[in-house]
């Protein structure tokens, strides 16, 4: 899995899709093509050394850092096809 910080997306761009992977109190929100996941970092890097080294890296967002709904976002290059089955055999 590659991920990345989010450069040039919007939290506020009309394509981005809620996925149904979505916790109301989840505390980051993945974005795979134009597939948005709020889920939790301490799942995510409990099985994943990419993620973990990923947040890791994360320094504290500065003022103008890409936010959805309050959480950071983090873009993946990853499918959301492919994305959509790790997180729910990880989240159900």
């Amino acid at each position: 899995m590659n991920v990345t910080p989010v450069v040039n997306l919007k939290a506020s761009d009309s394509n981005l899709r809620k996925s149904d992977i979505w916790f109301d109190d989840g505390n980051v929100v993945t974005v795979a093509e134009d597939h948005l996941f709020r889920v939790y970092k301490g799942m995510l890097t409990s099985v994943s050394p990419i993620f973990t080294g990923l947040f890791s890296l994360a320094v504290a967002p500065s003022n103008d850092a890409e936010l959805f709904d309050g959480c950071s976002m983090v873009s993946l290059h990853d499918l959301s096809d492919d994305l959509y089955p790790f997180l729910k055999t990880l989240f159900f």
